[in-house]
């Protein structure tokens, strides 16, 4: 997620913007219940990963994150002179041609799914981020497409459309903490600066 101002941390440390537009409960991946963080592939019944993870998940997370650079570089930050308000919301996905099973750890239980959620974390000299995609068989796509997708991204427009003129109170609000914030310091450090 980008945003014209992610973290409101001057009002409240952990106050950001998935908070206030409560993505807990409208992001399917939020309420998915397991999340994968190991893959491979069944070739000849032997699980193979065959780079797998440096032919599909690198790739995507580099693209991704030059994508979030890219955007973050022309979103700027607040202006409360002239306030806008932009939310982007990245949504990694693969779609596998075959099947697609998950194994349970816990339970030693291998499922047939139609969609599995998958945990990353990528860290390389330029590029360090955690992501999560969303792996769907092909044959899944348009219902994965209808009933998670469009769901959660109504949900959000919805969400958004209701809470602007919120979210607009707390990057003011997040701003003038941070002025007051500077003052006083710029004030203490000339003080200083007079003693000396």
């Amino acid at each position: 997620m980008v945003a014209t101002q992610e973290f409101f941390s001057n009002i409240e440390p952990f106050l950001d913007i998935r908070k206030i537009l409560k993505f807990s409960d409208i992001h399917h991946q939020a309420k998915h219940h397991f999340i994968s963080t190991q893959f491979c592939e069944i070739y000849k019944n032997k699980a193979e990963h065959k780079g797998l993870y440096e032919a599909l998940i690198v790739p995507l997370l580099k693209c991704v994150d030059a994508e979030i650079t890219d955007i973050r570089n022309k979103i700027g930050s607040f202006d409360p002179a002239n306030p806008k308000y932009f939310l982007n919301i990245y949504h990694a996905i693969i779609i596998i041609s075959g099947p697609l099973y998950a194994y349970d750890v816990n339970s030693d239980m291998l499922s047939k799914k139609d969609y599995i959620l998958y945990r990353r974390h990528y860290a390389s000299k330029t590029v360090k981020r955690t992501l999560l995609l969303d792996i769907v068989a092909k044959d899944y796509l348009s219902t994965y497409i209808s009933e998670k997708l469009s769901k959660t991204y109504h949900a959000i427009e919805a969400a958004l459309k209701e809470k602007l003129n919120e979210i607009f109170e707390y990057c003011y609000k997040n701003r003038t903490v941070w002025d007051k914030k500077v003052r006083d310091f710029q004030k203490k450090w000339s003080a200083n600066a007079t003693k000396s």
